[in-house]
């Protein structure tokens, strides 16, 4: 088989007999390439080429599943972490409110305390 852009390529055995799946390129008449006919559809499944058995890809996936899997882990982690930490906050504006009343309450006594110090006749 004769290639335009480089040396004659052996033509290959077909493997997937009755596919109608097929790209023609050609060179327009600006010198570049073009895709002048497509097919998408297959009748077989697709491998990826220089992959004799997919082990390749079958380590790939199951490397993408056990990280797919420690982000989901680390995602409930994150949202446990977050709920935690919300219902810290809030149990903290709580006691400073609690603090809050107990300091206003503390400082009005204080307050008529010393309105009673300033009533009474000074008896030194």
């Amino acid at each position: 088989m004769k290639n335009h852009y480089g040396p004659p390529r052996k033509a290959r055995t077909s493997r997937r007999e009755g596919c109608k799946a097929m790209m023609w390129v050609e060179v327009n008449k600006f010198d570049k390439l073009a895709v002048t006919r497509f097919v998408k559809e297959h009748t077989h499944p697709l491998v990826p080429s220089g992959c004799s058995s997919g082990n390749a890809m079958d380590k790939k996936d199951r490397r993408i599943q056990e990280l797919s899997m420690e982000l989901e882990r680390q995602d409930k982690l994150c949202d446990l972490y977050r709920e935690q930490l919300v219902t810290f906050l809030e149990n903290v504006e709580q006691q400073m409110e609690l603090l809050s009343k107990k300091i206003q309450v503390a400082v009005n006594n204080i307050k008529e305390v010393e309105a009673e110090v300033q009533k009474q006749p000074n008896s030194q």
